[in-house]
């Protein structure tokens, strides 16, 4: 144990020697007390993802996280927060470090000032396959045949989206409607439900609890097929969207620019340096189930997301609602 040699009370009865003691003893009890451990070490490397429905996302990024571990000779610990606004949150407060989001999150992250996150990796699509897009649904019981059909009905129309964080399931269909004259959505229909996953957006849809539903297009379709063809026929898509590209692997952009782009150098390529681990992540995301490897990305990549519709600043509204 430290000794801590303080000065002596000797001269107390001196002018202003009250407030000099003072000092010197709480330097004494500063000094002799033990040093607070650090939340995690320096040197660990935080990989991070959402959690969503029943998907064992943890089992999903696990693989990544060791192998990111053993290729930048680090520690690694994974982190699963409950939505991808909670995981923007934790980059915000460098909790995570590598994050594996989905396209809102990551402009959450990235549209932030200062700049929160940088993509440095996103899963590759062959051309000419579609895998991410949204649609907003409607059922014949109603008479809603298109948007602008449900901007005259809002105020009696109730509407279910999947979480605040979904790309296809909130954001997409939002930015759907501001270009149809419902910006401020809330203020304008009866009631927006969020559903939690997108089979319980159409569930909501499917049983009447709401009158239009914006979900994944793909989650739509799976839900269809379970349905007798009269079934079938009292559900009418009201809009779809084009290709979205898919959520990237990103780096905490506080990250020194050497680390941030090793983190990019080891994905680059992995179905091929560790296929048991790109074969785990693609397996965690549905809408990644035809991806064949990751490729470079980066900010630039999610331009053309930006620009949906040329809704600049009703995605920078909506990106500063859903920010914590």
């Amino acid at each position: 144990m430290r000794r801590i040699l303080c000065p002596p009370p000797a001269h107390c009865s001196a002018p202003g020697a009250l407030t000099t003691l003072h000092i010197a003893l709480a330097w004494c009890m500063l000094a002799a007390a033990p040093t607070a451990l650090p939340a995690q070490s320096h040197d660990t490397l935080a990989v991070g993802t959402y959690a969503y429905g029943t998907v064992d996302r943890r089992a999903a990024v696990s693989p990544l996280a060791e192998y990111l571990g053993n290729a930048l000779q680090r520690p690694v610990r994974v982190v699963v927060a409950p939505d991808p606004v909670a995981l923007a949150d934790s980059v915000q407060r460098e909790r995570v470090d590598v994050v594996v989001t989905n396209t809102f999150g990551y402009l959450l992250l990235a549209d932030a000032v200062p700049q929160r996150a940088v993509a440095v990796s996103v899963f590759h699509v062959p051309p000419g396959v579609r895998t991410h897009y949204s649609a907003v649904l409607a059922t014949t019981d109603d008479g809603l045949r298109d948007l602008a059909a449900l901007k005259a009905k809002a105020h009696t129309t109730a509407v279910a989206f999947v979480s605040p964080g979904s790309t296809t399931g909130n954001l997409v269909p939002r930015l759907a409607l501001a270009a149809r004259g419902v910006g401020d959505l809330d203020a304008q229909v009866r009631r927006v439900t969020y559903a939690g996953t997108h089979a319980a957006a159409f569930d909501l849809l499917r049983t009447g609890a709401v009158q239009v539903a914006g979900l994944a297009t793909e989650e739509y379709e799976r839900q269809l097929a379970r349905l007798t063809h009269s079934e079938r026929t009292r559900f009418r898509v009201l809009w779809e969207s084009p290709d979205i590209r898919l959520g990237p692997v990103a780096v905490r952009a506080s990250l020194p620019a050497t680390v941030r782009e090793r983190v990019r150098t080891a994905l680059v390529g992995l179905e091929q340096r560790d296929p048991p681990a790109f074969a785990a992540l693609r397996a965690g995301w549905t809408e990644a189930r035809l991806a064949d490897g990751l490729v470079a990305a980066t900010d630039s990549s999610y331009a053309e997301v930006r620009q949906l519709f040329g809704q600049g600043e009703t995605l920078a509204a909506l990106i500063a609602r859903f920010s914590r």
